[in-house]
């Protein structure tokens, strides 16, 4: 035995998980990581049409796809 109860084990728990509770809203962690993914899969659907388009509306295009990954911040 290593001398805790199973209340201490539970206290020292639900201490860490307020503390990480309380750094994820500070640091905004999840938000960023689905922005972040929405803003890759705008540029996954944006490089798939450019596929079949012609050369001049291709340029257009990839310049929108590399201000859209200039935009990407962490």
């Amino acid at each position: 035995e290593l001398g805790i109860s199973r209340q201490g084990v539970r206290d020292a728990l639900k201490k860490a998980e307020n503390i990480i509770s309380e750094i994820e809203e500070k640091l905004e962690l999840a938000d960023k990581f689905y922005q972040i993914n929405n803003q890759i899969d705008n540029i996954k659907k944006k490089l798939e049409s450019i596929l079949p388009l012609e050369d001049e509306k291709k340029s257009e295009l990839v310049q929108k796809v590399i201000d859209d990954i200039s935009d990407i911040r962490i």
